[in-house]
């Protein structure tokens, strides 16, 4: 009779931890959507438009794919989507270049992630 109780037991634990584990998956996505938009606004506070492509009236959206160490030290990126300025693009790797540190990504594990960069920088 102790033997079953024990199974019961075993098996609402099972249960219970099935559960939580179908709910990580959307809570780990969640998380990752707002630590992209942390990073994004992370970039947006560090650009600087340049005034020659102020002056021309240059406006694009790049993209780009970061790498980032469980500590949020960028380890690469790699611009996926240029724009058609010249200005803008090379001051978007300007940009990562000069970038301090990110905010340690969820669950601290190395992620990959795209980010939009938009010219000029949004308010």
């Amino acid at each position: 009779m102790q033997a079953r109780r024990m199974t019961g037991v075993r098996v609402g634990l099972f249960v219970i931890a099935a559960g939580l584990i179908a709910l990580l998956p959307a809570t780990t996505h969640a998380a990752a959507g707002q630590w992209r938009l942390a990073a994004e606004a992370h970039v947006a506070a560090h650009q600087t438009m340049p005034r020659s492509a102020e002056i021309r009236g240059d406006r694009c959206a790049v993209l780009v794919e970061v790498e980032v160490d469980r500590n949020g030290l960028m380890t690469d990126y790699d611009v996926v989507r240029p724009c058609d300025s010249a200005i803008l693009m090379r001051e978007t790797d300007n940009l990562f270049f000069r970038l301090p540190q990110f905010p340690p990504p969820p669950d601290r594990t190395a992620t990959t992630s795209r980010l939009q960069v938009v010219w000029p920088p949004r308010p």
